[in-house]
C-alpha cells in the first residue's frame, strides 16, 4: 500500500470534517488518481497558543531536510511503521512532524486472483464517511540551490495482518 489513492471531496468540506481551518481550500480538487510527487491535502495540529487543526498543502513523497535535492522524493512516499523510526530519510519528521492525509479510498492491485491479470486495480473506501485518515509525516525541505521552500509528505503504512 499505497501508490494511487483518490481525494473526492471539497476543501471546504474536508475542513467541516476534520474540523480544521482551511486557508487552502480552493487549492483542493477531487482527483481520483493521485500519484506521487502530487500535491496533496494534510491535516496537522498547530499550536499557536493554543491548539488548532490546519489544513496544508504537501508534495507527496518525503524529502528530508538534509537532502540536496530532490531527486528521489518520488522513492519516499511510504514509510513503513515498523522502521520509521530508524531510517534516515523519516526518523527527524516521524519524531515531530505528524499528520493525517485524508483520502475517499486508495488502489490496491491484486496479483492472484484466477481471472484477473496481474496489476488488476481494486479501490477501497469506505462507506460510512466521506474519507478515511492515513497516519502520515511531513518536512519542510529548502532547496540549496533556489533557497525555496517545499513541504514534502509521507504516509505510513504497515503489513497486512
Amino acid at each position: 500500500m499505497c501508490g494511487r489513492y483518490a481525494l473526492n471531496i471539497s476543501g471546504d468540506d474536508l475542513a467541516l470534517e476534520y474540523n480544521a481551518n482551511n486557508p487552502v481550500s480552493s487549492y483542493i480538487a477531487s482527483n481520483w488518481n493521485i500519484s506521487p510527487t502530487t500535491t496533496i491535502p494534510f491535516i496537522s495540529e498547530r499550536k499557536n497558543g493554543a491548539t488548532t487543526r490546519g489544513i496544508s498543502l504537501a508534495a507527496w513523497g518525503l524529502i528530508p531536510t538534509w537532502a540536496k535535492d530532490s531527486s528521489r522524493q518520488a522513492n519516499a512516499i511510504n514509510a513503513r511503521v515498523e522502521s520509521i523510526s530508524e531510517k534516515p530519510t523519516f526518523r527527524e519528521a516521524f519524531k515531530s512532524r505528524r499528520c493525517l492525509v485524508p483520502v475517499s479510498g486508495y488502489y490496491e492491485w491484486a496479483t492472484e486472483l484466477g481471472q484477473y491479470r496481474p496489476k488488476q486495480p481494486f479501490f477501497i473506501s469506505n462507506k460510512e464517511s466521506k474519507t478515511l485518515a492515513i497516519a502520515g509525516i511531513y518536512e519542510e525541505w529548502i532547496n540549496p540551490e533556489s533557497n525555496q521552500s517545499l513541504t514534502t509528505a509521507a504516509i505510513i503504512t504497515r503489513s497486512a495482518v
